[in-house]
């Protein structure tokens, strides 16, 4: 269920340290994700690679997040992909 998969995050009376985004709906999961997110926190995104996300990324970096890009062999297909954390200064992981 589509609606459920991406209000999961917003149905906890909380906010968190470390929010991973893969699976369906990367979309309006990055998109809401910031605001989920303790004022420390770090943002991992799978797939980073996809032509179609760039922009959600311009906007995280507009929100004042740095992009931390990791590039390997991915297991179903064999090619490249790449999977980015996005942090800000002062963040949970020390970086």
């Amino acid at each position: 269920d589509e609606r459920a998969y991406i209000e999961a995050m917003q149905s906890e009376n909380c906010s968190f340290d470390i929010i991973i985004v893969d699976g369906s709906y990367r979309k309006a999961c990055i998109e809401n994700a910031p605001e989920k997110l303790n004022s420390d926190g770090v943002i991992i995104i799978d797939n980073t690679d996809w032509a179609d996300l760039k922009p959600l990324f311009k906007a995280l970096h507009k929100q004042g997040f740095r992009q931390l890009e990791f590039y390997g062999i991915g297991p179903a297909n064999g090619a490249p992909w790449g999977t980015s954390l996005f942090y800000r200064s002062g963040n949970c992981l020390g970086i």
